[in-house]
């Protein structure tokens, strides 16, 4: 196996004193094993394997032309590729700018029951339905710290040896609906057209004694002074029926500019 550098590299590369040529190819499998097996590599190995990659990229378009190999892919579908690494950059950066927004500690939305009555309550389970245009999050559960999707292979520089995989969605973030089923202690929040369910884990009620159910964060890009209402419900298994009323809540000003989120958002996943 003889791999010579390219014409055209400068001297002052650290890469270019390493003639790879010259080296046996079981050298650079044993250097290539080390690396999987995530073992620290010296000074000279770190510089033969750099030189080695380098040098490959190079030679591997050639190659792979020279035997009629070239990039799998039709223009159409580097297409659709790009396309959906738009949406996936769209999505992920979307739900990293809430996280952002979450922990900034705002716009909280908290319930407390509490019982006049010499009598306690078990199982008091409540049920919110919000209608309208807003966002319900449960504030002790931001979405994941994500990272930016991989851009795609340019169109002519994918080969067969390649993996092809779609950017990934982070789905279970994006649409909680379709997260696996959660135990009964959790949150769960059910979205529709202008709709927005939020069901709160079930709660012991005793004298004198208030709850408060989990936190929520609201976020809106509906106008300042928008009006939400709010119909709520509760039951529990120490009673028959249902309690039942409503309340309403207005939408506040901006509490933080949206270019300080996303920065925000784009400065953790890159770190």
């Amino acid at each position: 196996m003889n791999i010579s550098a390219a014409d055209g590299e400068s001297e002052s590369d650290s890469h270019d004193d390493v003639d790879v040529g010259r080296l046996r190819l079981s050298e650079l499998e044993r250097i290539e094993k080390k690396v999987k097996q995530g073992q620290e590599l010296t000074p000279e190995e770190a510089r033969v394997n750099a030189a080695a990659k380098k040098q490959m990229k190079v030679i591997l378009p050639s190659l792979l032309s020279g035997l009629g190999i070239g990039d799998p892919r039709t223009r159409d579908q580097y297409k659709d590729e790009v396309e959906r690494h738009l949406r996936s950059y769209k999505s992920v950066l979307t739900f990293a700018a809430v996280r952002q927004y979450i922990l900034k500690d705002i716009s909280d939305l908290k319930i407390v029951l509490s019982t006049e009555k010499e009598k306690s309550y078990e199982k008091v389970e409540v049920v919110l339905r919000i209608k309208g245009r807003i966002y319900i999050h449960v504030k002790d559960e931001p979405p994941k710290r994500s990272r930016l999707p991989e851009r795609p292979t340019p169109y002519g520089q994918k080969s067969w040896l390649q993996a092809s995989y779609p950017p990934m969605m982070l789905a279970s973030a994006i649409h909680p609906q379709r997260s696996p089923v959660e135990p009964k202690d959790k949150v769960e929040i059910e979205r529709e057209e202008g709709l927005t369910t939020i069901t709160y884990p079930p709660v012991t009620i005793r004298p004198g004694r208030p709850v408060k159910l989990p936190a929520l964060t609201a976020m809106t890009s509906a106008d300042a002074g928008t009006i939400f209402q709010v119909e709520w419900s509760a039951t529990s298994t120490s009673a028959e029926g249902h309690l039942k009323g409503a309340f309403e809540f207005r939408a506040g000003d901006a509490l933080v500019d949206a270019k300080e989120l996303l920065a925000d958002a784009l400065r953790e996943m890159r770190d």
